[in-house]
């Protein structure tokens, strides 16, 4: 007997489903497992290309395994490695990585930069200003490898007194690092430049569509350039360096550059030589270690009361602010327990001085550090402040610059006692590390150890 009208509907939606759970189940193993990228054509189609497939300049499929030069394809392909704009192809395995391309042809710090090339726009929206200049550097790393013009894009004060993004905290690039410094390893262009060459005519990478519009706002409302139209942006993976999409297009923009990966350590290191601050904040940095510590070695500290700054900057709940207000002077306390410790480092160092870099509203903690260590012994910016001398009167009404001071005061120290989470402070490290200078968590200090002190050193 044949099967009924309703049990031949029955079958058709279990075949249906079962092929629909097969389907998504071999696409998300293919995606998880890294074959597999999801981008976008230049016409707006959806397609998938990789280790495994091509996409050919009609937006067709092809697939096969790329790196035996074997294709099987639904329609007329080029060859991968020929495919220029509007083929968009992660090129996956075939791609170099950067130890075997520019990076090693030059050795560290004579890189001589090559002509200029296409621009590279970072387009940055994230954190404040230590995230903002992380971002600017993995940006410059992939100006580096592709050979691309790095836009001095300008910085947003996103920390001390103030949080937002507006016009009004615009810093300038050449204010905040020493653009002739960075321009010995990759060539540099003005924003304005890039303006006249490249409004409305970018092209974009993004490691997520979802985060475009964020991007948008800062081209548009801080930037003052065209948004980037969706279906000329590209989605790439969070390592970005080697991939060859939009290779030969002019004007190229990197969008949030702060969730790609970090580069590869000796790009990284390549970048940190040549990424210092600006000459106005090293002159002021010159002057005051002239007059400070007498002559002897510095060792410097990053102070960071994270109870206090919380009250300043992420709650508006009154209740939760006057909470807060009352735990700043427990907080404080911890300083004489790490003054200690910090005492016994100095001598076993052979320190003259402690410089002690904090936020205003940790200013308290200046105090229990001098019950430990004699006070002259013990300084911070405001030896910049009370110095009056031309090279620190320029800096020392803007807090922006300040902070700037005191990381290149950090910096040149001998010993760096570092916060725990920090990007002030990760961003020092980094430096500090290619030049091989000693830095160590505040926490690590001896005698820190102990269960008495977790409450108050949690913070450090």
């Amino acid at each position: 007997m044949g099967l009924s009208m309703a049990e031949h509907i029955r079958c058709g939606i279990v075949l249906y489903l079962t092929i629909l759970v097969l389907s998504i189940t071999v696409f998300w193993i293919f995606k998880v497992t890294g074959r597999m990228d999801y981008i976008y054509s230049e016409h707006g189609r959806g397609v998938y290309a990789g280790k495994y497939g091509a996409v050919n300049e009609d937006g067709g499929r092809a697939y096969g395994n790329l790196s035996k030069g074997t294709l099987l394809t639904s329609t007329r392909v080029r060859p991968y490695y020929h495919t220029r704009v509007k083929t968009m192809v992660d090129s996956g395995s075939q791609s170099k990585t950067p130890s075997q391309t520019e990076v090693n042809a030059f050795p560290a710090k004579t890189f001589s930069p090559r002509s200029r090339t296409g621009y590279l726009l970072p387009v940055i929206h994230k954190g404040g200003q230590n995230v903002q200049f992380n971002s600017f550097k993995k940006a410059a790393a992939f100006a580096l490898l592709r050979n691309r013009t790095i836009v001095l894009t300008p910085f947003f004060f996103h920390g001390g007194d103030e949080r937002g993004w507006t016009i009004q905290h615009w810093r300038e690039f050449n204010m905040t690092f020493d653009t002739a410094e960075l321009q010995k390893i990759v060539p540099v262009a003005t924003l304005s430049e890039f303006k006249r060459e490249c409004d409305g005519k970018m092209k974009a990478l993004i490691t997520s569509h979802y985060r475009i519009y964020k991007a948008n706002l800062t081209l548009n409302r801080l930037l003052h350039l065209k948004p980037v139209a969706y279906n000329n942006t590209v989605k790439t993976s969070r390592y970005v360096y080697d991939k060859l999409i939009f290779d030969d297009e002019p004007c190229l923009a990197l969008l949030l550059p702060h969730y790609l990966d970090m580069p590869k350590k000796e790009v990284s290191d390549l970048i940190d030589s040549h990424f210092v601050r600006a000459p106005i904040i090293k002159r002021a940095v010159d002057t005051v270690l002239r007059h400070a510590c007498q002559g002897g070695h510095m060792m410097a500290l990053h102070w960071r009361n994270r109870t206090g700054e919380t009250c300043f900057h992420f709650s508006a709940a009154d209740k939760v602010k006057e909470k807060c207000r009352k735990a700043i002077p427990e907080a404080a306390i911890a300083a004489e327990m790490v003054a200690h410790s910090v005492k016994w480092h100095m001598e076993k160092e052979n320190t003259t001085c402690l410089f002690v870099a904090h936020p205003h509203y940790s200013k308290p903690a200046i105090d229990y550090f001098k019950k430990v260590i004699p006070g002259y012994r013990v300084i911070d910016s405001d030896i910049a402040r009370e110095l009056k001398a031309p090279e620190t009167d320029r800096i020392k009404n803007d807090m922006y610059l300040m902070s700037l001071f005191d990381q290149e005061m950090c910096y040149r120290s001998k010993l760096f006692l570092r916060q725990r989470y920090s990007s002030w402070s990760d961003f020092i490290e980094e430096q500090r590390n290619v030049i091989g200078t000693s830095t160590m968590r505040i926490a690590q200090l001896q005698g820190l150890n102990g269960p008495e002190f977790r409450d108050y050193i949690q913070w450090v």
